[in-house]
């Protein structure tokens, strides 16, 4: 399902600017089109994390539609940032991944895995280039039950260029797919480059079974040690196979 980009609002009943989002016409028609929308909301309800973005209320318009009432955020996505400038420097590229990290973190702990970790789907709150607060936005794809691998019926689920090879594989997913996927918005963000850049969806799902990726250090020229630390890092949160990689988001964390 989709939806048009949240809107802002004034609520009188609080006093505020907020963002409501509401499921378009089509999916509601849908079978089971409510459910999915309601599990965001059901999501955000259970993690409540400074570095994840705020849910006030869950409503029902005039037609049945459902919407979900939110705080109102203003910025741009970590996506719209690296579109404009490439890459960040690494210390910044770090303060980012460390707080997504956190965020997700605490989602897991609550039983919910995102499914969808990519830059757009982490806003920069405050002006541009100078953000004050980093959020992990959209929930629409959350798995519950973080400690048990949870198949979706033979449908990859996610994006491409950030799924992990058992999303790709429909094998069961947990937490640590999602840490994969925050590897790779990492690796984007301090090199300016994915991990594998082909024209073809094929491919890359291909690649993320099968290839390593080139080290950080090889795309992006970084200061020793820092070079052979973040190579590190990053190679133990991609690693192939997910019982491979970093146990939890906070040794992920502490070691960025």
């Amino acid at each position: 399902w989709e939806t048009k980009p949240a809107e802002e609002l004034y609520d009188l009943e609080t006093d505020r600017d907020v963002a409501v989002k509401v499921l378009e016409p089509d999916h509601f028609q849908r079978p089971g089109g409510v459910d999915e929308f309601l599990r965001e909301a059901e999501a955000f309800r259970r993690v409540r994390h400074p570095n994840v973005v705020e849910l006030y209320s869950v409503g029902e318009r005039h037609d049945g539609r459902p919407f979900l009432v939110m705080e109102l955020l203003l910025g741009e996505t970590l996506g719209q940032l690296l579109a404009r400038v490439g890459d960040l420097p690494l210390g910044a590229a770090l303060t980012v991944a460390i707080a997504v990290a956190d965020g997700l973190a605490a989602a897991h702990e609550a039983g919910i895995v995102h499914r969808d970790i990519k830059p757009d789907n982490v806003f920069l709150e405050g002006p541009l280039g100078a953000p004050r607060r980093i959020k992990l936005l959209d929930f629409g794809l959350a798995e519950f039950h973080v400690g048990v691998a949870e198949t979706t019926g033979g449908r990859a689920v996610g994006t491409t260029q950030y799924m992990a090879p058992e999303q790709v594989l429909d094998d069961g997913v947990t937490g640590a797919s999602d840490l994969y996927g925050l590897g790779v918005v990492t690796y984007r963000a301090i090199t300016g480059h994915l991990p594998f850049e082909v024209g073809d969806e094929v491919l890359i799902l291909a690649h993320q079974l099968f290839s390593v990726p080139p080290p950080a250090s090889w795309l992006h020229e970084l200061p020793e040690p820092a070079g052979r630390d973040v190579d590190a890092v990053l190679d133990a949160a991609l690693r192939k196979r997910p019982e491979n990689r970093y146990g939890s988001l906070r040794a992920f964390a502490d070691d960025l």
